[in-house]
């Protein structure tokens, strides 16, 4: 059965590290702990929605972290984009 986001974040980093490994998971230095707790959830899901052992899965995870890091840092510009936006001084549209 998966476990939850609330049971993974109650796990510690071992724990964490340790069930990412079961899953296939990789690079699992390079994320923090909520970034790991989502991508064993998404290894959760694929292996739920596929019923394939975890281990022949880590490629299509691979490829769900990618896309889930593109779609990140689109929306950090995006929000960057639209602070700037919101500091500039509006244009008096009256006319008088």
């Amino acid at each position: 059965m998966p476990l939850s986001l609330f049971e993974l974040n109650s796990m510690n980093r071992e724990q964490l590290e340790a069930l990412a490994k079961e899953y296939g998971i990789t690079a699992t230095k390079k994320l923090d702990d909520e970034n790991l707790a989502f991508a064993i959830i998404d290894k959760q899901a694929i292996v739920e929605s596929q019923n394939r052992s975890p281990k022949s899965l880590s490629s299509v995870a691979d490829v769900l972290q990618r896309l889930k890091k593109m779609h990140r840092s689109r929306l950090r510009r995006l929000l960057k984009h639209r602070q700037k936006q919101k500091k500039k001084p509006l244009p008096n549209l009256s006319r008088t």
